[in-house]
């Protein structure tokens, strides 16, 4: 293969040859502008797309293991629970009232007599009603904690809050104001 004397070549073939290379550029430069740019603009688009999608499925996975643990840990709860009301008797409003006698006459026991009671609203939960009795009750301090440990062993579920002490009346009588709690199993 020669060398090509462009200098020597008539003007026609020069022609043609420019022409070839204008329409090759034009060409070139319309399919780039007009077909590969759009192309590559789209393809940036999608690949940003699925990027974003890809770490939304990811945060979604991450979701469903955390929902999957709260989904097992309020299944063990909800057994828990259902243990737990298995072995919370069923309390009707006569047993109720007999707690109640029980408890004025272990009061009683310890020199505490009861002056005032009142029934307050029932609280009511998923697996429990909570009772609570307010009480005025007057009698030695020893008497009244004595009569709430008393009540505390005895099978029936009792609670006390709320035990506040007034100033002393004499040397053995102590006015106080106690809220028992007594619960049953809701239905």
């Amino acid at each position: 293969m020669g060398n090509i004397d462009f200098a020597n070549l008539p003007k026609e073939v020069l022609q043609v040859v420019v022409l070839g290379l204008a329409l090759l550029g034009g060409g070139g430069w319309a399919y780039v502008t007009y077909r590969w740019s759009p192309l590559a603009d789209k393809i940036a688009a999608l690949h940003k797309r699925i990027d974003a999608n890809g770490k939304l499925i990811d945060g979604a996975r991450g979701q469903q293991a955390d929902l999957q643990g709260t989904m097992k840990r309020l299944q063990e709860a909800q057994q828990e629970a259902a243990a737990a009301g298995a072995e919370f008797p069923l309390v009707s409003m006569r047993e109720n009232i007999n707690a109640i006698v029980t408890m004025e006459i272990l009061m009683g026991k310890y020199g505490v007599t009861v002056e005032n009671m009142t029934v307050a609203a029932p609280k009511k939960t998923e697996s429990y009603v909570e009772l609570p009795i307010n009480m005025s009750v007057r009698g030695p301090f020893q008497g009244i904690a004595s009569s709430i440990a008393a009540l505390a062993l005895q099978p029936r579920l009792y609670n006390f809050q709320d035990v506040s002490f007034a100033g002393p009346e004499s040397d053995s009588v102590l006015p106080a104001k106690i809220t028992m709690l007594l619960y049953e199993r809701s239905l």
